[in-house]
């Protein structure tokens, strides 16, 4: 599952972007060069995009639900701590409040976990 989540990042990120697996479920992704709020959009709908589609995992078919939380340097915070908890309480408010409806998407730490498709 987490290579294929890996593959599935590389496919919307640019070469200059990074993705990296923090802990568990948690993926951190770090844009470069991102001058506004409707960019960190553009990439986290890209992101809910491709984990919409199922995951056929050991003959299984799962899917992967996203919650996405943003910081934007400098606008909200100079220090990675700073930016990384920002993003990591807007995360936890989407997970909270989002059964299945998307909120604003926004991308730096995004979280993910799965379910088991029933037929």
């Amino acid at each position: 599952m987490l290579v294929e989540i890996a593959f599935r990042l590389q496919g919307v990120l640019r070469e200059e972007d990074t993705a990296a697996r923090i802990h568990g479920d948690e993926f951190v992704v770090l844009l470069t060069e991102v001058e506004d709020q409707s960019a960190l959009d553009l990439v986290a709908a890209k992101i809910n995009g491709v984990f919409s589609q199922s995951f056929a995992i050991a003959g299984q078919s799962l899917n992967i639900k996203t919650s996405i939380g943003s910081a934007l340097y400098p606008d909200d915070a100079t220090d990675i701590e700073a930016l990384m908890n920002i993003s990591d309480q807007q995360m936890y408010k989407q997970k909270h409040q989002d059964n299945n409806q998307r909120l604003r998407p926004v991308v730096i730490n995004a979280d993910v976990s799965s379910e088991k498709i029933t037929a």
